[in-house]
């Protein structure tokens, strides 16, 4: 188990499926990874991700959470159990 380096501000991100790609080993069993990590706001190319996990046998666990915000502009909803309207971010 460990901490994969990944370029902190990357061209294209094919050079973050490339690091994970390049990280893996025989003894690799799991990728986990955040689709979008806390630190920087990086948005990771997780379909490509899993998708090479799958090709290897490797079980992938994205974790999801901080994505959400990314996905949804504006939209309004409801939380389960409170009346009141939340609404999203603008974003960019």
């Amino acid at each position: 188990m460990g901490e994969l380096p990944v370029p902190a501000l990357p061209e294209q991100l094919s050079e973050l499926t490339a690091c994970f790609e390049r990280a893996l080993s025989p003894k690799t069993r799991v990728i986990h990874l955040s689709h979008v990590t806390f630190s920087t706001g990086q948005i990771y190319p997780v379909q490509e991700i899993c998708r090479l996990a799958r090709a290897k046998g490797i079980l992938s666990i994205v974790d999801g959470a901080h994505a959400f915000a990314h996905r949804v502009r504006w939209q309004r909803f409801r939380h389960p159990g409170n009346p009141q309207h939340i609404y999203d971010s603008p974003g960019d």
